[in-house]
């Protein structure tokens, strides 16, 4: 143990791999530290899984004192080392038991202090085993045979042990070896060496200790001799084992955090210098308008603080005037205080006849309070019997209602079926007043279908007439058109032998007639197109103008509504202001009738008092008068049921009767329908026959287009041969004159030809359509009167069956009356027996509940004399709570006047030693000045102490006018 050395501790760690990945993870811490023993060695400790590649790597990691300073300027972040999370391990890495218990290193931050920890542990252990094997190098000497004694002797300075207990077979086992530099390096790898050779260069001079510690399945039995394995001492090894994986996983983990946290502080860096460029740039253009604010706000506090200045100034004047008026105050509180010295005495009379006063009213209490106890007593004892007698008032109450309750029940039966019976009534009634409007309905229509057969008759006969005078006029026509073409063909055959060399001359002149009138013609043409023209302008001008009298008429019609309305609002609103009017009024009358009201309460108390009693009794006359009803009203029911079920048996006979006709109405409306149905048949077939007729009337308009437009061509070629005559014409010159008026007469005639043969034409078509129509109405008429013909036969026969089932009925309705008079008597017999038996009752009734009544009443008199009491004692608290209140007001308004004259007193008294004070100052004052007045240094002094003074009070003035100014300029701007 000489001078400290330093050694090299160094731990690689090897781990299983999956099939995927040849090499997942190698884990090789390196650090140097001083141990407490002198020997500069080297401590390696290797750990595999078999049936896998056992793969090295090497990472130096040099860890320093000053660890702890990058955790702690992370603290805030990194919060997650008391949880102490761990990063997940390679695949095969060994189990760590107990990771997450707290240890003693985990109380910091720094990793320095694990290590030393774990340096520790090993060094403790080194020494435990070299001490072993000193101890046990010795025994091993002299036991073991010749071969091994001398491999144990030759290697004392590099002996092994298997430190590790033997597992389960086929588990791996862990096994420690201490040796020397130069045993250790037979068994190393390649990197291995790479590692030691490179500390050895370093620390060549001194010599080396490894441990190294590898895991192999050993199924061989165990060859350690039995004295031995014996002597081995437990080490604790594998515990130190574990702390150290432990540490050695935690300072993996703080790497990983500690880059990370790197990461995260190189990335705030970044963001904090965008942050610094982006508030510069924010600066370069935001604090020039935060130099015109400030300006801005500047100018307006100069401009406050003037206006404060002058405030102050109205203040100062305000001030000055309420000084005065205080003096004037303080003049009349002297005289007032005068007045009090000289009128003390009396008050303090008046307060001792107040005080006598009281005294009494205490005394007066008190008794009314002992009369109010001997009140209240009373009023428990009778509000006990009058609880006794309500309860049993209400149970004779109650079963009284459990009567009625049924009486009305069994009321409103009857009234139901009662309502069900007229329901039913009604119904039938209407029904039958249907089927009679039906009847009368069906006879009405006889009566109009006779006369319309009649009126078509008479039309019948006179379309014959005029179809008579048609065919006449037909035959003229003809005749007429007739000799027209014998006309016509005569002076065609006359203008055609006729020469035409003549007429030369009157051509000419009638062609110029002719263009003379056809410019007139023109003239005429273009003024009728200007004064159409100019009708169409005004058409418009009229429309214009109607349009705009309706849109004037529809302003004037909303004017004169927003006039209405706006006289509505005006009439709202005076009415609105009656009515506060009427309120503000009637305020007033409330104000002056509630001062009215106050002085006579006591006497309406009184008042209702005394209409409450004859209110109870009328309500206990008014309750004998309803029992009284109730009695009579039950007896009227009974008697009404009877008679109820009498009504309802013949009402049921009345229905069945009534059942009866209506089938019987049923079979006629059956019939009624089949009829219809005929009917609507009929209309059918006259609507086809209307179809026909339609079609003859369609192939006679054929036939006549036809003709016209045989005519038509004929026309044509006579206008055409005309013409040619017309220019045949151009000879002759006297003559034509006169034929040309001739064929003006024949054109005419022609046209006049024409248009007789079209209005013949529309006559005759005309008539044949008329009487077609009447035709088509004969039918019609015959096939109705045959109908009516027949429903009359069939009316009358209804009306015969009719009378037969009435006579039937008649019959059989004496029969019953005759049943129901006999059953009528038997029950009049027993209803005398009945009624008798009831009267018995009844007056047994009568009696019990004139007893019961007596007795009610007795109760009623009792409860209003109880009312009574109740109601003067409810005005005697009244009347004593308002004595206490009028006691305590006037007792409290006494003290409160008391009070005031105390206080108005010590004010005065101090006042007046505060003159006196001052009188006396005064006095004195003007001691010293005719002491000093014949001085001249005494009077300059005194001025100059005056003049001190002012300059004193104005700086303080000024002083105090800033500090308000500065104040109030700070408040508002902070506004």
């Amino acid at each position: 143990m000489a001078s400290p050395r330093e050694k090299v501790v160094r731990i690689d760690e090897t781990s299983q791999h999956s099939s995927s990945t040849p090499a997942r993870r190698a884990l090789t811490t390196a650090g140097t530290t001083v141990l407490s023993s002198g020997k500069y060695s080297q401590f390696r400790y290797t750990s595999s899984i078999p049936q896998s590649p056992d793969i090295n790597t090497d990472s130096d990691v040099d860890t320093a004192a000053d660890d702890s300073g990058i955790d702690g300027e992370f603290q805030d972040e990194d919060l997650s080392e008391a949880g102490d999370v761990l990063r997940p391990l390679p695949e095969g890495w060994p189990s760590i038991p107990q990771i997450f218990r707290r240890r003693s290193c985990e109380l910091t931050n720094a990793a320095l202090p694990c290590v030393k920890k774990a340096v520790a542990h090993l060094e403790l252990l080194q020494t435990s085993i070299e001490e072993w094997c000193r101890d046990t190098g010795t025994r091993a000497s002299t036991e073991i045979p010749g071969s091994r004694a001398s491999q144990a002797s030759s290697s004392t300075g590099s002996l092994t042990s298997e430190l590790l207990a033997q597992q389960k077979k086929g588990t791996p086992k862990k096994q420690l070896r201490f040796a020397s530099r130069m045993s250790s390096g037979r068994s190393e790898t390649a990197a291995d060496r790479r590692t030691t050779s490179s500390i050895s260069r370093a620390t060549s001079s001194a010599d080396t200790l490894s441990v190294r510690g590898v895991g192999v399945n050993d199924d061989r039995p165990d060859i350690m001799p039995q004295g031995l394995q014996a002597d081995i001492p437990y080490l604790g090894a594998e515990e130190v084992v574990d702390e150290v994986m432990t540490l050695i996983a935690r300072l993996e983990k703080d790497r990983i955090d500690t880059e990370d946290m790197l990461k995260k502080e190189k990335e705030r860096v970044r963001t904090l210098n965008h942050k610094i460029d982006m508030l510069a740039e924010k600066r370069s253009v935001d604090l020039p308008a935060a130099v015109q604010g400030e300006h801005e706000a500047c100018s307006m506090d100069i401009s406050e603080l003037a206006w404060h200045v002058a405030y102050k100034e109205r203040l100062e004047e305000r001030i000055q005037h309420k000084v005065g008026v205080a003096e004037v105050m303080n003049k009349r509180l002297k005289e007032d205080i005068a007045f009090v010295q000289k009128h003390c005495p009396l008050v303090e009379e008046k307060l001792s006849l107040e005080r006598n006063a009281m005294a009494k009213i205490k005394e007066a209490q008190d008794d009314t309070v002992d009369e109010l106890q001997v009140t209240i007593d009373r009023k428990q004892s009778c509000e006990a019997k009058s609880a006794e007698a309500f309860s049993k008032a209400e149970k004779e109450r109650m079963h009284i209602k459990s009567d009625l309750d049924g009486v009305r029940t069994d009321l409103n039966h009857v009234s139901e079926d009662l309502a069900e019976a007229k329901m039913n009534n009604n119904t039938y009634i209407h029904q039958m007043n249907d089927c009679r409007q039906q009847l009368h309905d069906n006879d009405q229509e006889m009566i109009v279908l006779n006369v319309k057969n009649e009126n078509s008759r008479a039309a019948e006969e006179i379309q014959a007439r005029k179809v008579k005078d048609l065919e006449g006029r037909i035959r003229e026509q003809t005749f007429e058109h007739k000799k027209l073409e014998e006309n016509n063909d005569r002076l065609t055959a006359w203008k055609e032998s006729k020469p035409q060399a003549k007429f030369t001359e009157q051509i000419s002149e009638l062609e110029n007639q002719r263009e003379l009138k056809e410019e007139t013609l023109k003239q005429l043409l273009r003024k009728n197109d200007e004064r159409d023209m100019m009708i169409a302008d005004m058409t418009q001008k009229i429309h214009q103008c109607q349009k705009q009298k309706v849109i004037d008429e529809k302003n004037t019609v909303r004017i004169h509504k927003e006039i209405a309305r706006t006289e509505k609002q005006i009439e709202v609103t005076m009415e609105e202001l009656s009515k506060v009017q009427t309120i503000n009024r009637a305020i007033r009358d409330t104000l002056m009738s509630e001062e009215n009201k106050a002085s006579l309460e006591e006497e309406k108390l009184r008042i209702t008092a005394e209409s409450l009693k004859k209110q109870v009794k009328d309500e206990i006359h008014t309750k004998t008068v309803m029992q009284a009803r109730i009695v009579s009203d039950n007896t009227e029911l009974v008697s009404s049921h009877d008679e109820f079920k009498a009504k309802r048996e013949k009402v049921q006979k009345v229905v069945d009767e009534l059942m009866e006709n209506l089938r019987v109405i049923l079979g006629k409306v059956e019939k009624l329908r089949a009829e219809y149905a005929k009917r609507a048949k009929a209309i059918e077939g006259l609507d086809k026959e209307l179809n026909q007729v339609q079609t003859m009337h369609q192939e006679l308009e054929t036939k006549l287009m036809g003709r016209k437009n045989v005519l038509d061509p004929q026309n044509n070629e006579l206008k055409a041969s005309n013409n040619e005559l017309d220019n045949k014409i151009e000879k002759a010159n006297k003559r034509t004159e006169m034929i040309l008026s001739k064929l003006e007469d024949i054109d005419k005639s022609n046209n006049m030809m024409k248009r007789v043969w079209q209005k013949t034409e529309l006559a005759i078509k005309q008539a044949n359509e008329k009487a077609e129509e009447l035709d088509i109405k004969l039918a019609y008429a015959q096939k109705v009167d045959q109908e009516t013909k027949e429903s009359l036969l069939r009316t009358t026969t209804r009306m015969n069956t009719l009378d037969m089932q009435h006579e039937q009925l008649m019959k059989d309705r004496r029969e019953v009356h005759e049943k129901t008079m006999t059953d009528l008597t038997d029950k009049l017999i027993l209803n005398k027996e009945l009624a008798s038996r009831y009267r018995q009752l009844q007056l047994l009734y009568v009696k019990v509940k004139n007893e019961y009544m007596n007795e009610y009443d007795g109760r009623v008199n009792m409860e209003s004399t109880i009312k009574d009491l109740k109601q003067l004692h409810s005005l005697q608290v009244r009347m004593h709570a308002a004595l206490q209140e009028y006691y305590k007001c006037r007792g409290a308004y006494n003290e409160y006047e008391l009070n005031r004259m105390e206080s108005e007193t010590a004010d005065n008294a101090h006042k007046v030693s505060e003159l006196q004070g001052q009188l006396d100052g005064a006095l004195s004052k003007i001691g010293q000045f005719l002491k000093t007045h014949l001085d001249g240094d005494a009077a300059r002094r005194m001025a100059m102490e005056v003049l001190r003074r002012e300059d004193a009070g104005l700086a303080r003035e000024k002083t105090e006018v800033l500090l308000e100014t500065a104040t109030n300029g700070t408040a508002v701007a902070a506004h």
